[in-house]
Order: structure tokens, then sequence, then C-alpha cells
């Protein structure tokens, strides 16, 4: 095992490399970011003939104390994270090209419905509790067209097909009067909008025009409560076709160092709520905030 500490700005990561081999033949390493909690980010790189041929990045997490010393901001210091670690195993391997994953990621609030405890009982692990998840990169699509790993990794999907059927979908979706249902009892067999909120969501969509201007319109501390209990169905049923979670990557070509600004349609601020952002799987805790 191997350790490196790589200091980033006020920030101290830990880097840690372990090695699979038999018969001096290296079949896997295994790199780690973090600081205080040792396991923040993972990624895996795969060899042959020991040569690196396939890289996976099967673990991402936010926790404040994923540095040593001065804690790790929520948002920000999850990016500053993950390329810190995409940035290490670029100038390892400059022959690796891309590094795939799955987006787990998703957020979970309190004050669940009742309809969201039944629907998400096998979820609920631990007695008593209200908070059940939703997933961000869906919300994610919803406010800002893209998911979080879109945003500042410039992640795509795999199937380059998909990928371009799911960014004209997205276009024409939330920006296209057309797509928006005029009769409300449309939307709400779409998406399966729960009794118990019914006349609050249809007071914003009745003042809409598109899907990305009903999105906006519910206030910021009611999105979460609000969107939760079906923002899901109503995602899969536009995006089936051409969106996964599952089979994403990330050019390594795009992983340089320092801050990236991305402009967006009407200079509007990327969006992504308040909230316990995890995941029992992968990509999880990456930290969002307002």
């Amino acid at each position: 095992m191997n350790q490196t500490s790589v200091v980033v700005g006020k920030y101290n990561f830990i880097i840690t490399e372990t090695t699979m081999a038999m018969d001096n033949i290296v079949s896997r390493k295994n790199y780690k970011i973090g600081g205080n909690i040792p396991d923040c980010v993972n990624v895996s790189v795969a060899f042959e003939n020991n040569n690196a041929v396939y890289a996976n990045m099967p673990h991402a997490m936010y926790n404040e104390e994923c540095s040593v010393g001065n804690m790790l901001d929520r948002g920000n210091g999850s990016i500053i994270m993950i390329k810190t670690l995409l940035l290490h195993i670029k100038q390892l391997y400059p022959n690796l090209r891309e590094i795939t994953f799955d987006d787990m990621s998703s957020i979970t609030v309190p004050e669940a419905t009742e309809e969201d405890i039944e629907k998400n009982k096998s979820r609920i692990k631990k007695k008593g509790t209200n908070l059940v998840p939703m997933p961000l990169y869906y919300l994610s699509i919803a406010y800002n067209g893209e998911t979080w790993y879109e945003k500042h990794f410039g992640a795509v999907q795999q199937n380059v097909d998909k990928q371009i059927a799911y960014k004209e979908r997205v276009n024409k979706i939330l920006y296209n009067p057309s797509e928006k249902p005029t009769n409300y009892l449309r939307f709400y067999e779409i998406a399966s909008v729960p009794s118990s909120i019914n006349n609050e969501i249809k007071y914003y969509y009745e003042k809409t025009t598109t899907y990305s201007e009903f999105f906006h319109s519910i206030p910021k501390s009611d999105r979460c409560r609000l969107l939760r209990p079906w923002i899901k169905e109503f995602m899969e049923y536009y995006f089936k076709r051409v969106f996964s979670n599952f089979d994403w990557k990330i050019n390594l070509a795009n992983i340089t160092g320092g801050s990236k600004r991305k402009t967006r349609k009407n200079n509007a601020k990327y969006y992504c709520p308040k909230g316990i952002i995890k995941n029992g799987f992968a990509h999880t805790n990456i930290g969002c905030d307002i």
C-alpha cells in the first residue's frame, strides 16, 4: 500500500494505492482519496499485461472529514476532491481515456408523506425514520437540464446515440410549451401526483407555460417536499428510452486543474437543493447546497 499527500488550496487529501497482483503481474489497482475518512472516492484501474486498460469509479461520497485539517466544504469541496483523484489517475496513466461510473446520487430530506413511506418501505432501514431518497440526477435535469456529473465533469452516457437523443429530449421537454399538457389532468396522470399535494402542484402548474417554468415556480423551501413523491415517475415517462443513470463516462482529457465556469441559458445559477445527499451504493453524499 502506498500513500500520497496532495494539497489543493486549503485542503489536504490522502490518496491510497493498493495493488492486486499474481506472479508480479498486476491485475488491478485501487485508488482511494480522503482525509480523516480515508475512502471518500474510489477509482479502480484494471490491467492487462501490466498495462492500464480500464478505469471505473464505483464509489464517491461527501463528508466534511474527507480532508485532513480543514473540513471539506459542501458542493465545491466535493468537486475539488473528485477532480484531484481523477487528475492523479490521469497523470499516472496518460493512455487511459475515460473513467466509467453509474450515477447513483440521491437526496433525502425529512418529513416524508405517508404515501412516500408506503412506496419506499424497502428503502427505509431505520425504524421510526421518515427519510426517503429522491434521485438527484432527475431533480438536476428538471432544474438545470443536466446532471451534477454533466455540469462539473462533462460526463456523458457511454451510448452516443442515447446521449444525443437525451440532450434533444431535455431541450424539447423543458422549454417547448407544446410539450406541457394544457390540461392539468393529463399531467396528473403522467406524474401520479399524490392527492395530499395535488392542489399545491396544480396551482403552480396552471400558471406556467413550460415545464422549466413550472419547476422553477415552486419555492425552494417546498421543492423537495412537493417533487419527491412524483419526480421519478415523471422523468421516467419522458426520458426512459433516452436516459439511464447507469453506464456513464468522464473523459479524462476534460479534467484539468482549477475551476471551470460554464455559461448557462439565461445565466441561471446551477440549482442543487439543501439536504442530505446520499445513496447506498455509489456516488453518494456529493454535498450539494444552494
